[in-house]
């Protein structure tokens, strides 16, 4: 041993053993000499009296060298170790300097440590990596690796070529393996794609192997790989892709699509996929379209396919076009692009632009052949229109043959197809061929253009032919009749748009209607005054509207008085506009002016605008209203025809929809509202409304009494007694649903503490009603009442603990009050709370975990709450918001936190073994069981978390390995 290397070893140990990165120069002070020369040869740094290495790495070698030279087996020193997170970095570094000086030890090493049950799975994950990065796998190692094979370690490319050549990934795909096998073969895809396509190959007979075969070629570079090619080709035959008739899961073209290299394999599977597609279609008597998903990897492949390889484009896919046609009657009009292509547009159109790139047409005999379709003619005039110097006198006979065969195109324009071929070939054509094909079109009218009503389009598809021909060349009748035409029309005709989504405008652009005086704005009412439309996306009075909305927002007593002055049949929407618009703005300067609109519109026929009058008016509530203003809204409360139904409530329903959300968008129930505004600053005003407010709360249709709660609770604050009298009133013989709205239960909540005989009743019978939100809110109120009462140790065993909404509504209740002030509310929830953690209902668990929003790490109650909660299934269905604070807390310790996560690793949670699925969650995970044992005080602790550490390795978690690596990097 030289006496640099004594030096080294003795100040290595030296360190290890203190948890120092170095030591103090003088216990080495017998050595000086060679220590010096270490510092000058930089292999130690002297920091006054410290000594340490210059770099980790050497370090780190060192103390593996020194254990590698003791001959001690590594997993029996580890054994007498606490086996801590520390240990991790020596049994890597020995291991690889093992594997570098003496091969036999570092595989006895690999050996016991993964053999041994006592060495801890944090360190069994290092000699997994270990293995992972060896360059040359050994038949000793193989039989250490295959007794119980991991995937990080056959997922390499030496391991993976080691199995292969040996026959093993083959003998588990066909075993007890496939999963393995499959994880393996999708790695290999990143280094080998040809030999796993040549194993994938072997596997396309077993039915097993399916899914995992079609998601593998999902993952190919298969564009780049001629057996991948093959394989795809193969796959398609044998009919891996068909699913009741369909071809799917297709996403293996994108790799096709991408780079132009293997254009051999990449047209073998436009073969296979053409061939299996018509054959399917074929079997199962489908239209060629329903057979083929619609997704942008087929049509992108066509295309791709077809501009790269026109020929043999043309050569594969015309055939099968060709005989399609022969024997089935097909029906096609092609459309302009869409967000997700149709596939037999993208095939037709790509064929038609391949054979219009063609210098030959072999197939022009077929098409012609075959019976006058949409189909032929389109591919015919295409491919003639792309070569019309040779073909313009064939096209010309074939047209005049028969002028049916004029109307070629897409679905938006039906004879566009033509048009490009008679601008292609009349210019061709000899002068007496122009003439008699400018007749022919001169007398081509279609059927549907020769009835009365359709006259006002006569003339429309020969004004599309007439505009294709050379004006230079065109006779003077046809010259004539175009112009005509043109004149007629207004516009040269349009090419294909397809499908056209658009903002309807308004009439009137918002920067000329901000400019317009009162004249105008009543002559524009007038003369948008139809929800007829006037064009294509032309706007009428509603879009109208919208832009007189913002305006009147600007000048709000302008525009009321606008109101006086409209015409008696005004459209509903001008005045709603203004309405709305003044209802953000209106002030008491405006006041006289708002009354005199209100009075003006309830003046009108069918009196539009009852809907909006109270949202202007209930900003003026807390001043003096003209008496007959306030009769004008009794008047919409209780006499107004909407609504006349609850249209909420289906016929065939019990449940229906939301009857407050129905009476906020009707009249009377929007009136409801505005009483309830205008009392709540003004009690004087009960005595007009009372009346009116008996009523609503009898009202017939049950979304008039959800809005009429409103104003109860209104009434509440003024006069108790009253509002009693118009609750029980409301709730008498009003549908469930009702009971169940915002504003009712909070009515009937508003006097828990002494609710009487008959809200009592109707509470009961609200937590046995058939509809699910009746009896939630039922278990709510039964829960409020109890805590009123302090009668809540029986509550969860009676009626409300028989159906699982009213237990939520319950749970609701408790985890709500459990932030309450009253020490004794909360001890009554946290007793409800503990019960319903268990529930055999999720929604009733899920609503009690939201205790732990008010979960305060200072509070005793709360930190008692919190050991049963965790051992709940409560917590397991959702831990995310307990581990969120629990990352937040700075005064729960590590046993807190070993108790939140253990539940979530243990397989006797419910309903799985792993609950933590979200990549951001296992990350959360990972951390604070890393910082669990970083900031354990106790070895007891210090073993609870590395137990924890254990399990997230053992199910493979990527995430703790990346905490495991910050934590070494940080503790270096």
């Amino acid at each position: 041993m030289t006496a640099k290397w004594s030096a080294l070893k003795l100040i290595a140990e030296r360190a290890k053993e203190t948890g120092a990165h170095g030591v103090d120069a003088r216990e080495v002070e017998s050595l000086s000499a060679v220590v010096e020369e270490l510092v000058r040869d930089g292999v130690l740094v002297r920091e006054r009296n410290d000594l340490r290495f210059s770099h980790e790495a050497l370090f780190d070698q060192v103390i593996a060298r020194s254990w590698a030279e003791s001959e001690r087996p590594l997993a029996s020193a580890l054994l007498d170790t606490n086996q801590d997170l520390s240990h991790r970095s020596l049994v890597r570094q020995v291991l690889i300097y093992q594997r570098g000086t003496d091969r036999a030890a570092y595989e006895r090493s690999i050996s016991e440590l993964l053999g041994d049950p006592g060495i801890r799975y944090h360190l069994k994950d290092v000699v997994l990596s270990v293995l992972a990065s060896d360059p040359a796998p050994t038949p000793a190692l193989w039989r250490i690796v295959s007794a119980d094979p991991v995937a990080e370690v056959l997922t390499t490319p030496a391991w993976f070529a080691y199995a292969d050549a040996t026959g093993v990934v083959l003998r588990w795909a066909a075993g007890d393996r496939p999963d393995l096998a499959a994880t393996m073969l999708d790695a290999a895809l990143k280094w080998d794609a040809d030999r796993v396509a040549e194993i994938l190959t072997t596997l396309l007979p077993q039915p097993a192997w399916r899914d995992r075969l079609r998601l593998l070629i999902d993952r190919a570079p298969a564009g780049s790989s001629p057996a991948f090619c093959r394989l795809i080709a193969t796959a398609l035959d044998r009919g891996l892709f068909d699913d009741n008739g369909l071809l799917v899961d297709d996403l293996f073209l994108y790799s096709l699509t991408e780079g132009e290299d293997n254009a051999e394999g990449r047209l073998a599977v436009l073969a296979a996929f053409v061939a299996r597609w018509f054959a399917l279609s074929a079997q199962h008597g489908s239209r060629l379209g329903t057979v083929v998903e619609r997704h942008h990897s087929v049509t992108n492949f066509l295309q791709a396919m077809a501009s790269r390889h026109p020929d043999a484009f043309v050569s594969i896919v015309l055939p099968h076009v060709a005989a399609m046609l022969a024997f089935t009657e097909v029906s096609w009009w092609p459309s302009i692009s869409s967000s997700v292509e149709d596939p037999v547009d993208a095939l037709l159109v790509a064929l038609a632009d391949a054979l219009t790139g063609l210098d030959s047409f072999p197939h022009e005999a077929d098409l012609v052949a075959l019976p006058d379709l949409e189909v032929a003619r389109f591919l015919l005039y295409r491919t003639w229109a792309g070569n019309a110097d040779r073909y313009a006198d064939r096209a010309f006979d074939f047209l005049l043959a028969d002028p049916a065969r004029y109307r070629c195109g897409y679905i938006d324009s039906a004879y566009w197809v033509t048009h490009e071929l008679l601008s292609a070939i009349h210019p061709r054509l000899s002068p007496r061929r122009r003439l008699a094909l400018e007749e022919s079109i001169l007398a081509f009218y279609p059927d549907w253009e020769r009835s009365a009503r359709t006259r006002t389009a006569r003339g429309s598809a020969q004004f599309v032919l007439l505009d294709a021909l050379d004006p230079a060349l065109m006779s003077p009748d046809a010259r004539r009749r175009r112009d005509e035409l043109r004149r007629k029309f207004g516009e040269d005709p349009r090419p294909p748009q397809g499908a056209e989504f658009g903002f309807v405008p308004s009439p009137i652009e918002p920067a000329a209607a901000a400019r317009m005086t009162d004249e105008q704005w009543l002559s524009a009412m007038r003369r948008y005054d139809s929800d007829e439309r006037e064009g294509w996306l032309q706007g009428g009075p509603h879009e109208l509207s919208a832009v007189l909305q913002d305006v009147a927002r600007t000048d709000p007593g302008r525009f009321l008085r606008l109101v006086v002055g409209m015409p008696d049949d005004v459209h509903r929407a001008y005045p709603d506009a203004i309405l709305i618009a003044v209802g953000d703005s209106v002030g008491d300067a405006e006041a006289d002016a708002l009354y005199a609109a209100l009075r003006r519109l309830h003046d009108l026929p069918g009196r539009p605008g009852g809907r909006w009058m109270g949202r202007p008016l209930a900003r003026l509530a807390d001043t003096d209203i003209p008496d007959d203003v306030l009769e004008i809204i009794r008047w919409y409360a209780t006499e107004d025809a909407d609504p006349h139904e609850d249209s909420w409530l289906p016929a065939d329903r019990n449940d229906g929809g939301d009857p407050l959300t129905a009476g906020i968008n009707s009249v009377r129930g929007a009136a409801a509202e505005t009483i309830s505004a205008l009392l709540w600053p003004r009690p004087q005003r009960l005595p007009l409304f009372a009346d009116t407010l008996r009523r609503l709360c009898t009202d017939r249709v049950g979304a008039v009494r959800a809005c009429a709660a409103r104003a109860v609770l209104t009434v509440a604050k003024h006069d108790e007694t009253f509002a009693r009298e118009l609750l029980e009133m409301l709730v008498r013989r009003a549908h469930d649903a009702v009971l169940a709205t915002r504003y009712v239960e909070r009515c009937i909540a508003r006097f828990k503490a002494d609710p009487g005989p008959r809200l009592r009743r109707v509470v009961r019978r609200m937590v046995t009603s058939p509809v699910p939100a009746v009896r939630e809110a039922g278990g709510r109120l039964t829960a409020l009442m109890a805590l009123e009462s302090g009668a809540t140790a029986a509550l969860l065993s009676g009626t409300v603990g028989r159906s699982p909404e009213s237990r939520a509504g319950v749970a609701q209740v408790a985890a709500a009050f459990f932030a309450a002030q009253n020490p004794r509310v909360r001890e009554w929830c946290a007793e409800w709370l503990d019960h319903l953690f268990h529930d055999e209902d999720p929604s009733v668990r899920g609503a009690a975990a939201n205790w732990i929003r008010s979960f305060t790490e200072t509070d005793p109650t709360s930190r008692a709450l919190l050991p049963p909660f965790l051992a709940s299934p409560a917590y397991v269905d959702d831990p995310w918001p307990v581990l969120k604070a629990l990352d937040k807390s700075h005064r729960l310790g590590s046993e807190a936190i070993i108790d939140a996560l253990r539940p979530l690793l243990t397989a006797e949670a419910r309903p799985g073994p792993r609950r933590v699925r979200r990549p951001a969650h296992q990350n959360l995970v990972a951390d604070m069981a890393v910082r669990a044992y970083a900031s354990a005080d106790t070895p007891a602790v210090r073993t609870a978390a590395l137990n924890l550490i254990d399990d997230l390795l053992s199910e493979r978690d990527p995430h703790i390995r990346h905490q495991l690596t910050r934590y070494e990097t940080t503790t270096a």
